[in-house]
């Protein structure tokens, strides 16, 4: 019976990352990642909630829902930095990145959107001098992803971080460690090699 239970404890690191992962997948793929509001001039204002695989918008006329395999491609370039925050929870777990690097790329997975968003009104504004149509819009971000993500990683932390350049057994830096000899130190080596 010692066997088994070995066994089973050594693949449970294995199962809480497949968990791990099959949970941020389907929350990037699945939840919220932002709202968009538009403001057509003063008559009409539409609340516009966008995920990766689905939209949906609400205006006077209604609420609509939108699953449309090719919002997908249409989304992907607006929000695939939120895959990368899961490879890079997923690095963090497998040792080959840090805690803190998964978190940057999460808080830029949050912020991608409007500031695609901002940074093209901005060069419509500067090449035209024109602000679209009288219209109103912003894009404000939903950090479910991020937060999940950051929650997991506090409450099971991943296992080590990763090695670092330098060695954390050596001490001292690289400038330290070479130091140019003495001249006596110096001359003595160079006769030695002559003798040779």
């Amino acid at each position: 019976m010692v066997p088994s239970a070995e066994m089973e404890n050594s693949q449970r690191p294995e199962r809480n990352l497949t968990k791990i992962i099959l949970l941020l997948t389907l929350v990037a793929l699945l939840a919220p990642a932002g709202v968009m509001l538009y403001s057509f001039g003063t008559f009409w204002f539409q609340v516009q909630v966008y995920a990766l695989s689905w939209m949906m918008a609400a205006d006077p006329y209604g609420l609509h829902w939108m699953i449309d395999p090719f919002a997908l491609f249409m989304m992907l370039p607006m929000t695939f930095l939120r895959i990368v925050f899961v490879v890079m929870v997923i690095r963090a777990y497998q040792g080959k990145t840090t805690r803190k690097r998964a978190t940057i790329a999460g808080v830029a997975s949050e912020l991608q959107m409007p500031l695609i968003y901002y940074g093209v009104i901005l060069l419509m504004f500067m090449i035209t001098s024109y602000y679209p149509g009288g219209s109103f819009m912003t894009v404000i971000p939903i950090p479910l992803l991020l937060l999940l993500g950051l929650i997991i990683m506090r409450v099971r932390p991943p296992p080590g971080e990763p090695t670092r350049w330098r060695d954390d057994d050596r001490q001292g830096y690289w400038w330290e460690e070479d130091q140019i000899p003495e001249d006596s130190e110096r001359e003595s080596t160079d006769e030695t090699w002559l003798q040779d």
